[in-house]
């Protein structure tokens, strides 16, 4: 049976997808149609960081025991990248440039859903497409920024609906052989 930790855990990476998906949209019109202050801007990515980061720990604990060595490395790489993205996200609001550790924990958040997405995909416990959706979340970022935001959420949405409603179920036991 599952932790009553995973259907919220779902939840939130859904509404880190809706969040990025509102951060982004006004920038993909050309030119923008409107955009949002710095420190609105800026406090939306700290939420759908935050609540990424969470939605991927309770994937990766979903799957633990089935995801293996390569999720493992993918999650730790996901929650390292994302708080040093939070790090660097707050310390623009206090006015410091700390670009270079947001760009770097980028990579590493990037490196990580690769690894858990197919690691995902190997562990069967959800669907094969939300392995593919995290694999396509990773590649998106290579997109232009003000689309890759939004092409995140629309990717992360359906992984956080699969997750909340797997959560509800029983959890297949990882096999010894």
């Amino acid at each position: 049976m599952g932790s009553i930790l995973d259907r919220p855990s779902g939840m939130a990476m859904m509404l880190s997808g809706a969040v990025f998906i509102a951060t982004g949209a006004p920038y993909v019109t050309n030119p923008p149609a409107w955009s949002l202050p710095f420190s609105v801007e800026r406090v939306m990515l700290l939420a759908g960081y935050a609540l990424l980061a969470v939605g991927l720990l309770g994937l990766h604990r979903l799957q633990v025991g089935r995801d293996g060595m390569l999720g493992r490395i993918g999650a730790w790489l996901e929650v390292v990248g994302l708080m040093a993205a939070l790090v660097a996200v707050t310390a623009s609001l206090a006015g410091l440039d700390l670009e270079w550790l947001h760009g770097s924990g980028i990579v590493l958040a990037v490196v990580g859903m690769l690894l858990a997405g197919i690691a995902t995909i190997r562990a069967g416990v959800l669907p094969g497409w939300s392995g593919g959706a995290l694999v396509a979340a990773a590649l998106l970022t290579f997109f232009p920024v003000e689309y890759s935001i939004v092409l995140l959420g629309l990717a992360v949405l359906p992984l956080g609906h699969a997750l909340w409603k797997r959560a509800g179920q029983s959890r297949p036991v990882a096999s010894s052989v």
